[in-house]
């Protein structure tokens, strides 16, 4: 790739310098970009696959349960009919009859039901919708289990109080078929009670081991590890492996996701484990779009790189011409260079001119306060409004500050115009005389915050101008009192021979010492009034 066409070696390496910091920026915000996305895309197809997952088990647990739930009612409905009530056999046969009739009704229609056995209590034979066993041969030779024995399977059928699931196991003998073979099956027992709720028998249910795999496979869990918990014994899975139970009931099996849920009516839990692998194999195709889309960006991202440094290669010749050590070539650069001096003095000067206009508008709006020329309140806000100074308050006061003669602290207006904050607003007044007087007018709502405000910035004042003296008129809250607060300074400045000035003097604080009655200061007041209004500085 060709980036310029002509340049010295040093230009050529700085243009190659721009091109590959622009490239490595958009290397590392690509690569975020790609985490972030492939992050969401995972987080996002994850989520999607295991609620397909929890949705396929939640039916499997929903059947589960309604099944069982239609053995505990069948099993209630066999003393509920005329036809069928307890006997036993030696006494009255003929209710043997009957009672296989109804059984063969029941399970022709319920074929989930491999075998039907009803036993009851004190009765030595057992019945089925097609015979009847004598217990003792249907226990050890008609129905032989794997991981049942004789006497825990009669024991069972005595005195089963409520529906009990047996894990899958196989069954042997000649209760499923003609000639001795053996079934996969999932035994469970339901007592059979009277109206009155006392147990009169129990029913023994074969489920055929056929009925949970078709339903796995319905449910799309073909091949899936799905578990059927009673408590903490395993009723059936759908796929044996070497998985520990430990672990999957502990909800924890290293390199799958393990979805668990609790049976709502009845004491089982459904656990059922995603692989890994599954996961990443889903997000195989859109990490494929996702490569492509981010090749298609790289690509992109390049060329307008490629591009934006080609429109930019004058000026970073300019750049580099400026940078070394050599003289600038050409009348470009110092057209450039002088061009840019002129806007930074332009600036200045301008900068200048505002900070000098600002000034005179603060001073002329402190001129007009001080003599009360506003002529009514919206010509008094907009004014203040204009130099930024918020009058919008209760209370406002003046003060006067002085620095003694021969002193080089310098005491600008623009200096103390920026004493002020938000508390305390206001603006400063240069005053003629021979100690470099300044007006201070200070704006708040709270009287006490303006003269703690004052006694502040003496204080801090004093530090570097020893001698320094200021005075306060007392609070006002009438704009039109602008003159008689500074007359009031004025008369409190005047003190500082008498009070000391290590202090800011306060005119209400003199008026309440008693030290000067107050009609002579009212007198006083009034002859500076007139004064002022003549602006006779002898008198």
């Amino acid at each position: 790739m060709r980036l310029i066409s002509s340049g010295g070696f040093g230009s050529r390496r700085l243009l190659w310098q721009y091109f590959l910091s622009y490239l490595a920026v958009m290397i590392v915000v690509m690569a975020l970009l790609l985490v972030f996305a492939y992050r969401s895309f995972r987080s996002l197809h994850e989520r999607i696959l295991l609620d397909n997952y929890t949705n396929a088990l939640s039916l499997i647990c929903e059947t589960n349960e309604t099944e069982l739930s239609r053995l505990v009612t069948m099993a209630g409905q066999f003393t509920s009919s005329p036809n069928v009530s307890p006997f036993i056999f030696s006494e009255e046969p003929e209710k043997a009859v009957r009672l296989i009739s109804q059984l063969s009704v029941y399970q022709a229609s319920n074929n989930f039901i491999r075998g039907m056995y009803l036993m009851f209590i004190n009765d030595e034979y057992i019945f089925s919708a097609s015979s009847s066993y004598l217990v003792n041969n249907f226990v050890n030779k008609a129905a032989v289990f794997d991981d049942l024995d004789a006497n825990a399977l009669l024991d069972m059928l005595e005195n089963t109080k409520r529906l009990t699931v047996l894990p899958e196991q196989d069954v042997n003998g000649y209760v499923l078929m003609a000639t001795p073979g053996s079934k996969r099956v999932i035994p469970a027992l339901v007592p059979v009670v009277y109206s009155s709720g006392a147990r009169c028998g129990t029913v023994l249910f074969l489920i055929d081991k056929q009925t949970y795999t078709d339903m796995f496979e319905r449910m799309s869990l073909h091949g899936k590890n799905v578990y059927i918990f009673s408590g903490e014994t395993p009723i059936i899975s759908s796929s044996p492996n070497d998985i520990p139970l430990d672990s999957v009931l502990s909800g924890s099996v290293e390199g799958y996701k393990v979805i668990t849920l609790l049976g709502q009516s009845l004491q089982f839990r459904y656990v059922l484990l995603v692989p890994n692998d599954e996961l990443t194999l889903a997000m195989a195709d859109s990490m494929k779009a996702l490569t492509l889309l981010a090749a298609a960006a790289a690509a992109l991202g390049i060329l307008l790189i490629t591009r934006f440094v080609q429109s930019r290669i004058k000026p970073i010749r300019l750049l580099y011409n400026m940078l070394s050590d050599r003289p600038p070539g050409g009348s470009e650069l110092i057209e450039i260079r002088d061009g840019v001096q002129r806007l930074l003095d332009d600036n200045a000067a301008l900068t200048k001119r505002m900070e000098s206009a600002e000034s005179l508008h603060k001073a002329d709006f402190a001129r007009r306060f001080l003599q009360s020329a506003f002529e009514d309140a919206d010509v008094f806000l907009a004014a203040a409004e204009s130099i930024k100074v918020n009058v919008d308050t209760r209370f406002y006061a003046v003060a006067i500050f002085a620095k003694p003669a021969g002193s080089d602290y310098e005491a600008t207006a623009d200096k103390l115009n920026q004493l002020f904050d938000e508390t305390v607003s206001g603006v400063s007044l240069p005053l003629f005389g021979r100690n470099e007087k300044q007006a201070l007018l200070a704006f708040a709502n709270d009287e006490v915050a303006i003269f703690e405000w004052f006694e502040a910035k003496f204080a801090g004042i004093r530090v570097c101008c020893v001698g320094a003296t200021m005075a306060a008129s007392a609070a006002h809250s009438d704009y039109r009192e602008g003159s008689r607060a500074y007359l009031e300074a004025e008369h409190a400045f005047e003190t500082r021979f008498v009070r000391g000035n290590g202090h800011v003097l306060r005119f209400d604080a003199q008026m309440n010492s008693g030290s000067v009655q107050r009609e002579s200061a009212e007198q006083t007041l009034e002859r500076l009034r007139l004064a002022l209004r003549a602006m006779d500085a002898e008198r």
